[in-house]
């Protein structure tokens, strides 16, 4: 029975936090005109969980009723209840307690998250309707001001064209300028580059003659050390021959020559 009257009062619970979380979706809705996108879902899962308490309401209902019809049907006379089984029942009853109180402490905590999770929509409904009243605001300050803004960007674009004209005339002038400066370093450049030429040619053919004087006095230079090497050798063999003659004459006079000794012991021929 405890455990219906628990139950019940969770759904009239349940049903008051409903038509509260109503009324403060429709006032929300009707101040800031916006669309809720998860309200369908959570109507739904509330739907849910009151059809499942509905349904644990019944069963608790047939259980206490064949409860009854056992203890009736003990206290007729069959037989009594023992000193065990009466305490594994209060057993069960304290741990069905604890299991409704564990439970009604997560159906408030639950509900606290519920409303904590509105508030915060409603907050942040309140403080994106002030933005886009800010907003509308200065739009319609700009829009105020759109035609003058406007007036002065014509003018503005208008003077930046002429300065763009101005400039433009300007920058073809100075590439006119610089066109016919560039002729004429051009024509004096053709000038330095002809005159260069003939320098170079005047100089080499002055460097072929150089060069060809030079071959000329190498190969007389030559010849002439040919020669006088020629020389040298032809009277270095001169040489050689008159000492080889000078040497066979006087080994001719010698071999001419006897060689004694006379009484005091001296040599002569």
């Amino acid at each position: 029975m405890r455990q219906r009257q628990i139950l019940e009062q969770q759904y009239q619970r349940e049903a008051i936090r409903r038509r509260e979380r109503d009324e403060c979706t429709l006032m929300y809705v009707n101040d800031y005109n916006v669309p809720e996108e998860n309200e369908l879902s959570v109507q739904q899962e509330k739907h849910e969980q009151i059809l499942r308490m509905q349904a644990e309401i019944r069963q608790l209902e047939q259980s206490d009723l064949s409860g009854d019809s056992k203890i009736k049907v003990k206290a007729n006379g069959e037989q009594e209840l023992s000193k065990k089984e009466k305490l594994a029942i209060q057993e069960r009853q304290r741990l069905l307690q604890l299991e409704d109180q564990r439970h009604e402490g997560r159906e408030l905590e639950r509900m606290r998250r519920e409303d904590l999770y509105y508030v915060e929509r409603i907050l942040q409904a309140k403080a994106k309707a002030k933005e886009e009243q800010q907003k509308r605001e200065k739009s319609e300050v700009l829009q105020k001001n759109g035609i003058e803004e406007q007036q002065r960007y014509i003018a503005r674009m208008r003077l930046l064209d002429e300065e763009k004209r101005v400039a433009e005339r300007e920058a073809i002038g100075m590439r006119m300028e610089d066109l016919f400066g560039r002729q004429i370093r051009f024509r004096e450049a053709e000038k330095v580059k002809e005159r260069l030429q003939n320098e170079w040619h005047e100089r080499k053919k002055m460097q072929a003659e150089e060069h060809e004087c030079r071959s000329q006095w190498i190969l007389w230079d030559r010849m002439l050390d040919k020669q006088h090497q020629e020389e040298l050798k032809q009277q270095r063999a001169e040489a050689r021959s008159l000492k080889r003659q000078q040497l066979r004459q006087e080994k001719e006079i010698k071999a001419a020559w006897i060689e004694s000794w006379d009484e005091s012991g001296n040599r002569y021929f």
